[in-house]
């Protein structure tokens, strides 16, 4: 009973072993237009990245000469009522009292001083605006490929795992099937002996138990079953073309009649 089971152990860690691989296989069959993908999104990325960045280019160029037009003017008259390098106007004392013209020159230079200040600040906050909209695209684009790329890559990883459960419910159909043709049956995977088994009627074969019993499994799937159980008890390999492997119907038939009691 304790071979019995081990086997049945082994037989169901081998086929998820199996079925594991196969669905591995089947998505690296779709690694080639996940590749494709990859390429083509890449080649999106650097068209995108360069149409971003004049974009943000052309518009900071013209925010720049927005700038420049409005600030020149004010630059040249402070720079000449003050002298050229331009002194820090804020910190200039004020002249006497008695020097009107002076205190004129200071009050405006100041006037025009606070207005250069402030198309400054505003054109600072124009260059970090632009900035950050340069930032938000990329991402923006960035975050859609990786979605999609995500996406595809789960959409073929199910696809091989259904194309892998499909071909393991075809693969045991065609056991069946040629079982009741031939009673002779592939098993891939196991190592040691290769034997080969004739046709069989299950209604004459005798069933599990000491006592005769009634058997609520089809006959055709109890011989699998035990077919199943006998060839990998002793590490057989059975294979369809009867000039592969010697004839082990009789050692079948023997080891089955000596578990089982009845008609």
């Amino acid at each position: 009973m304790e071979r019995l089971v081990s086997a049945r152990a082994d037989l169901e860690d081998n086929r998820a072993r199996a079925l594991r691989g196969l669905e591995d296989r089947l998505f690296r069959s779709y690694q080639r237009e996940l590749d494709g993908l990859a390429a083509e999104q890449a080649q999106e990325w650097a068209e995108w990245v360069e149409s971003v960045t004049l974009q943000a280019d052309s518009d900071l160029r013209a925010r720049f000469e927005q700038y420049g037009f409005a600030n020149g003017p004010l630059l040249a008259r402070v720079a000449f009522l003050t002298r050229f390098p331009l002194p820090d106007v804020a910190a200039l004392p004020d002249p006497p009292i008695e020097r009107v013209w002076a205190r004129m020159r200071i009050e405006e230079a100041r006037f025009k001083f606070d207005l250069m200040k402030g198309l400054e600040e505003g054109y600072r906050q124009d260059v970090e605006r632009n900035e950050r909209w340069m930032e938000e695209q990329l991402d923006a684009k960035r975050l859609a490929q990786s979605v999609r790329l995500t996406e595809q890559t789960s959409l073929y990883q199910e696809r091989a795992r259904s194309e892998a459960s499909v071909a393991f419910q075809s693969t045991a159909q065609d056991f069946e099937s040629r079982l009741a043709e031939s009673s002779v049956l592939p098993f891939p995977q196991l190592p040691t002996g290769t034997v080969r088994l004739e046709s069989t009627n299950p209604s004459t074969v005798p069933r599990w138990g000491r006592e005769p019993v009634t058997s609520q499994r089809d006959p055709r799937e109890e011989l699998d079953h035990d077919l199943s159980i006998w060839a990998r008890l002793r590490g057989f390999r059975l294979v369809s073309n009867s000039r592969e492997g010697r004839n082990a119907t009789t050692e079948f038939l023997e080891w089955r009649k000596s578990r089982r009691l009845g008609p």
